[in-house]
């Protein structure tokens, strides 16, 4: 029966009476502990009720705190919300220590991490910069930073340090270091709950440079001091190493205080900026200035090579050199020398620097054939003058060797002899920095090495070998000695070491009132190990003080104070006593 039920279910999809009273059947069988044939009873309506009611109220509640929150105090839960949050903070690394070749302390950071004010915009967490204020003469080589910053709104709009001139610039990069990133939690008060490391800092790496500052320091005390005593407002010197091509000293006169630069001390910003003598000027690598006669050794080494005259040939300095004048032949052209010489080899003329000599080897006269600009040109840039030295200093100037190109480019003139004549001599529009004199002279002393000019302790820069023969070398060896004995560089005929030098002087002003002396060259002599340039800029015409007379006072000194350096070799600091300085960075580490 059951069966058929089913089946019948399955077509009339249906249920009657049968199906009702098959079931009942089974009612007995029911497991009632297991709620099987259980009758289930209604909720009431009244449950229903009171039900909906409660709900309603919990509701009503709800929707009441919403509004509070919402409405009447969501200002200011807006704002305790947004400082209820997770911020990220920079962790300042170390800057590298800079030191000099024996290891004293140049640059440096403060102890622990302080509080800096950059024009009242406050930083916080940074290590303050800190120069030696021991030795003189450092600014321009190290330069000075700017510290990360902050706007009014605590915002970092630079958030690194920021090396602004000299090696702090140069090598910003491997100075700084890698800074870091912290995680602080705040609660809606703003109290911090908890801070996470999530990227430390990574300290910057030190910097060795080459430079000696006791040396320095006693090359910028002689140069100011001579300065100061006469008539010249500025100037610039440096010392090479000839066979590594480091730079052992290197300063610009005047210079300025580090640690105020760098502290943004307004005040005194603006009397650095007003002062005319310009003390942020780099003169060494930027200032380019009219060489003179120190060009002369290498138009003369220039003229040995090409083979247009021997050293042993003289040539009659009769005080001028004429030219016969097509147009007027009453009015002959003059290239007048600043005395007359009489008859000079090579070796006189470069000791006494006789203009008329070099005139005739440069452009050429009557039966001698002279070099050309072209030629000229080819051998002035063959030892870098008038080019970047590629020295690990930005800003760096080019300074500018005459030629037919420029004249025209400048002065929409053709090039005539008498340009020849002039840049022969290291005039008209002849530019140099003192740092290329400084190169260019250390190639004459080791027999033709032009090195690349290095400020870093031991580092391997580009070597160039130059085309010429240690006899040709030898001739202006000799030349520049004769020159400290005789010639026009007799200040540096110094019991004690023996030099070799070249000068040279440039007029400059609107009236030649006002000139450049300039001095290079190399020490010891029969063994040549350091070389060595100093330039004075501006002077009194009529004055006497020179470059060579500066020089004579930083020479006698290091007779006195660093007498291994007169030998040419490296003193032995070991006994020196340290710095407060150095002793800080020892507490450090």
């Amino acid at each position: 029966m059951s069966l058929l039920f089913h089946k019948k279910r399955s077509k009339q999809n249906a249920l009657d009476m049968d199906d009702v009273f098959a079931d009942a059947l089974n009612l007995s069988g029911l497991q009632k502990e297991s709620l099987e044939g259980k009758k289930v009873r209604l909720i009431s309506s009244l449950n229903i009720y009171f039900l909906s009611i409660l709900f309603f109220f919990i509701l009503a509640a709800f929707s009441v705190r919403l509004f509070d929150l919402q409405v009447l105090e969501g200002e200011k839960y807006r704002k305790i919300s947004l400082n209820n949050s997770l911020e990220k903070n920079i962790i300042f690394a170390k800057r590298g220590i800079i030191k000099d070749r024996y290891g004293r302390i140049l640059a440096f950071n403060s102890d622990n991490l302080e509080d800096i004010d950059v024009k009242g915009e406050l930083t916080e967490n940074v290590y303050k910069r800190k120069y030696t204020d021991k030795y003189k003469g450092l600014a321009h080589i190290l330069g000075y930073v700017k510290y990360p910053a902050r706007d009014k709104n605590g915002n970092f709009w630079r958030e690194d340090y920021e090396g602004v001139s000299g090696v702090e610039e140069y090598f910003n990069d491997v100075l700084n270091g890698k800074k870091g990133a912290q995680l602080i939690e705040k609660d809606a008060g703003g109290k911090i709950i908890s801070s996470t490391h999530i990227i430390a800092p990574q300290d910057g790496k030190n910097l060795n440079l080459s430079i000696d500052a006791k040396l320095n320091d006693e090359l910028y005390k002689s140069l100011s001091s001579y300065i100061e005593s006469v008539s010249f407002q500025s100037g610039a010197a440096a010392i090479m190493d000839i066979k590594s091509g480091e730079i052992l000293a290197m300063v610009s006169y005047p210079e300025f205080d580090l640690n105020k630069m760098t502290e943004m001390d307004e005040g005194y910003l603006k009397s650095v900026l007003s002062d005319k003598r310009k003390p942020l000027l780099n003169r060494a690598i930027f200032g380019t200035y009219t060489p003179g006669s120190i060009v002369k050794p290498f138009v003369a080494l220039a003229a040995l090579e090409e083979k247009i005259i021997s050293p042993e040939k003289k040539l009659l300095s009769t005080g001028a050199l004429k030219l016969p004048n097509p147009y007027n032949p009453d009015k002959p052209t003059i290239f007048r020398d600043w005395k007359a010489h009489g008859w000079v080899d090579m070796k006189e003329a470069i000791a006494h620097s006789s203009d008329e000599y070099f005139y005739i080897i440069g452009g050429g006269y009557k039966d001698q054939e002279g070099l050309g600009i072209k030629r000229i040109l080819k051998y002035m840039h063959l030892f870098g003058l008038g080019e970047k030295s590629g020295i690990e200093l930005n800003s760096e100037s080019a300074g500018l060797v005459p030629s037919p190109k420029w004249k025209e480019e400048v002065f929409a003139e053709p090039w005539n002899i008498g340009n020849t004549y002039h840049t022969s001599i290291g005039q008209f529009g002849f530019l140099l920095t003192p740092i290329q004199a400084l190169r260019a002279t250390a190639a004459i002393a080791s027999y033709g090495k032009l090195h690349t000019p290095s400020l870093i302790k031991d580092a391997k820069r580009p070597l160039l070998e130059l085309p010429f023969s240690k006899k040709d070398f030898n001739v202006i060896h000799d030349a520049m000695r004769m020159a400290t004995n005789i010639g026009t560089a007799r200040p540096l005929k110094i019991s004690g070491i023996e030099i070799a030098a070249k000068t040279g002087t440039a007029q400059t002003g609107v009236n030649n009132e006002r000139k450049n002396s300039w001095i290079i060259g190399f020490w010891p002599y029969k063994n040549p190990r350091f070389a060595f340039v100093a330039m004075l800029d501006r002077g009194d015409e009529h004055e006497t003080g020179s470059a060579s007379h500066a020089m004579m006072h930083f020479f006698k000194k290091i007779i006195k104070e660093i007498p291994e350096y007169v030998r040419g070799e490296y003193p032995n600091y070991e006994k020196e006593s340290k710095s407060k300085d150095e002793k800080k960075l020892k507490k450090e580490k």
